[in-house]
């Protein structure tokens, strides 16, 4: 660690602890007594997996395996399967991958998630000062968020545009095209119609990021009294790097199957694996940062719960989607339905549907 990074965590070391507790109750309690009213939330690939969308990087579902797998022979891919969202790959080698991977992505049936649900309650509170996003799927604002309150730091397909002239192209005949994949009207016709590759408004590695990602960033990391991240390994910048940049007594809430951003990485001493202020949940120096392990639905389900939000009206008829026994997600259902009768004054119901309730 180097002497800036130790002098830092001195400092933050010398406040007060900013929980009572350093779990999904503190963080609940410190929103409840309204010392946290400007959040700030980034989001990573884990908050869509539940819709559907296979994440990067787990290691047999995740789309980078998936690549690797569809194309055994392509010695780039096999290596650095994140090649498909490199630009001088998809220009100069082989754009095929990436129109592929942009067909599983754009798929029309994927709906929010319980933790973009969650998202939207926070702004309908009048808490979220932002969602920083990097996932390009937009569920964010199909949850409702006004495109003002979200940030897709790697873009989006919203729009899409010739790559070299940088004419737009309407997104509908982008997505047609690429739904009907290399198969007459597909993809190639759509580029030999432009005589440009077409491309949609997706951040590809070599591209900058939006500028409204720079121009708010000062701003919104200043304010806010509560960081919130879910899903996402924190790998890449300068996305992660928003994590250090909050305020030093800011509440820093990690969801998350596994740990990351880790100021350092547990059991290593490589510093090119630390990222600069991250989290130090096992540390003593620690007075604001909390990891709560698991799925990002269950997680924020049970904070919905700690905070005695009003359950989901839907929670009438059914409280779980697709729990598997034992899973997290059906604890935190199963917990929350046992309040369901204080919060709310009604009785739980036995029945279970495959309907996703969605926090209100």
């Amino acid at each position: 660690m180097g002497q800036v990074e130790s002098a830092i965590q001195d400092l933050e070391s010398d406040l007060p602890p900013q929980l009572e507790t350093f779990d999904l109750k503190g963080v609940a309690e410190k929103i409840k007594a309204g010392d946290c009213k400007r959040i700030l939330v980034m989001t990573g690939a884990g908050v869509s997996v539940s819709a559907g969308i296979p994440d990067f990087r787990s290691p047999q579902s995740g789309l980078f395996a998936k690549i690797r797998a569809r194309y055994p022979d392509d010695e780039m891919l096999s290596r650095r399967p994140e090649c498909v969202f490199d630009l001088a790959y998809f220009q100069d080698v082989n754009e095929a991958p990436f129109y592929e991977v942009s067909q599983e992505i754009m798929s029309e049936g994927y709906k929010p998630t319980p933790t973009h649900h969650f998202i939207k309650l926070l702004d309908d509170k009048g808490l979220l000062v932002r969602c920083y996003t990097q996932n390009i799927d937009s569920l964010e604002t199909a949850a409702g968020l006004s495109s003002e309150k979200v940030i897709a730091a790697h873009g989006n397909f919203d729009g899409a545009r010739c790559l070299k002239a940088g004419k737009e192209v309407p997104i509908a005949e982008f997505k047609e095209a690429v739904r009907k994949g290399d198969a007459e009207g597909g993809w190639r016709d759509l580029n030999k119609k432009y005589g440009d590759l077409v491309k949609p408004d997706v951040v590809f590695y070599g591209e900058a990021l939006p500028r409204r990602f720079f121009s708010s960033l000062g701003k919104d990391t200043a304010e806010a009294d509560l960081l919130i991240v879910m899903g996402t390994a924190l790998k890449v910048g300068p996305f992660n790097r928003l994590v250090g940049q909050v305020p030093f007594n800011c509440v820093r809430l990690l969801v998350n199957r596994d740990p990351a951003g880790l100021a350092r990485p547990d059991n290593t001493d490589d510093d090119t694996m630390s990222l600069p202020q991250g989290f130090v949940f096992n540390d003593d120096k620690n007075v604001r940062d909390v990891f709560h392990q698991g799925d990002c639905d269950a997680g924020v389900w049970e904070l919905a719960r700690l905070l005695e939000y009003r359950p989901p009206s839907r929670l009438m008829d059914t409280f779980s989607s697709d729990a598997i026994p034992g899973s997290d997600m059906e604890c935190v259902a199963a917990s929350w339905v046992g309040d369901l009768e204080r919060l709310t004054g009604q009785k739980a119901p036995a029945k279970q549907s495959a309907e996703k309730p969605v926090m209100e």
